[in-house]
């Protein structure tokens, strides 16, 4: 038996959305960057599976990523 995971579309509105206030636990939330496709991909494979592969690599491969 395998557990299958398939992309699915997670894109949700904003527009209302007010930013919390987050303690600093030694963490940086930043835009990804080209320097970051490996780990974020090992990262992903292990949480996800490969399924977001493909989603990963488009959005790397725009000028300003989207991640």
């Amino acid at each position: 038996m395998e557990i299958v995971s398939y992309p699915r579309d997670l894109i949700v509105p904003l527009k209302d959305y007010s930013l919390q206030k987050i303690k600093n636990r030694g963490f940086i939330v930043r835009r990804a960057e080209s320097k970051d496709f490996e780990p974020l991909k090992n990262f992903v494979i292990k949480e996800y599976g490969d399924g977001w592969i493909i989603s990963l690599e488009n959005g790397i491969s725009k000028g300003k990523i989207p991640i």
